[in-house]
């Protein structure tokens, strides 16, 4: 199941009826969701070059507690496990010929292999 098919589910199961399912998918998404979802939004705005006080207004927290949370944050998003996954996938496609066997890349040159 993709990220997005994880989290709708997780939303789903919080705002159920079971309050079981709905305090285990709440846990999940405050431990494991949410803080990369918070890394995911703030990275973005650091690479759109977004000051820290127009982020934290909007997240409503100071501008302060940013700095100290993400000073060492590249604006490069966060892992994303399905996208890594897709581009495995396109990375096979590449390797594997339609016979299921691995396609040869040979050099293009004309050139006599040199024995040593």
């Amino acid at each position: 199941m993709n990220l997005h098919g994880r989290l709708n589910r997780c939303i789903g199961d919080t705002l159920g009826q079971d309050p079981r399912a709905a305090l285990i998918a709440y846990r999940q998404l405050a431990d494991e969701y949410m803080p990369w979802l918070e890394t995911r939004v703030v990275a973005l705005a650091k690479r759109e070059k977004w000051t820290y006080g127009r982020m934290s207004r909007l997240l409503g927290c100071s501008r302060q507690h940013l700095q100290r949370k993400f000073r060492v944050i590249v604006p490069e998003l966060p892992f994303d496990p399905d996208l890594a996954y897709k581009r495995s996938q396109r990375e096979a496609r590449r390797w594997i010929g339609p016979d299921g066997g691995l396609r040869l890349r040979l050099p293009d040159d004309d050139d006599d292999p040199i024995a040593w």
